[in-house]
């Protein structure tokens, strides 16, 4: 399936049985639309979505990424860089994911059903990021010190309870 056209974007998004999304997930992808608008970007990229989930409470996202070496400070930092702020103007209410994202969470769609989970969480959305190969997300990740597929390659062999 091509994630990268708009249209199929919107049909992917449009088929989510939202009673499965948790708070944790649409908790998260509320918050990415705010750190998007923070930034006064026109969308929502994977980098929106792993800082709303690493501001998350109790985050195992957070807790994997510590671990891996990567802290918030030089993550925020690099972003700042790579996807700076863009000029002040209008933002819509609702911002457009960018196919990355709208990969990603398909990916977290696949992990929940992987792990035979009802519920899509947001440790679920995590897999998913890891998975994506591409763009400013794993780029800064992996610069840090992180290996995307190494990391998700270890959570999914433990098949830990939190996801």
């Amino acid at each position: 399936m091509n994630l990268t056209n708009s249209k199929t974007s919107s049909l992917v998004i449009r088929r989510w049985d939202r009673n499965r999304l948790d708070r944790t997930f649409k908790g998260a992808i509320l918050h990415a639309n705010i750190n998007a608008a923070i930034f006064y970007h026109d969308h929502v990229d994977m980098h929106h979505i792993l800082l709303a989930l690493v501001d998350q409470t109790g985050s195992a996202a957070w807790e994997i990424m510590q671990a891996c070496g990567v802290e918030y400070k030089d993550f925020y930092s690099k972003l700042a860089i790579l996807d700076p702020m863009r000029p002040p103007r209008k933002i819509n209410k609702k911002l457009p994911l960018t196919p990355d994202a709208t990969k990603a969470i398909y990916l977290a769609i696949e992990e929940a059903q992987s792990f035979r989970r009802k519920i899509i969480d947001s440790n679920h959305l995590f897999l998913g990021i890891l998975r994506v190969n591409s763009g400013i997300t794993r780029r800064i990740l992996e610069s840090l010190g992180m290996d995307c597929l190494a990391t998700y390659r270890s959570i999914r062999a433990k098949g830990t309870k939190k996801v």
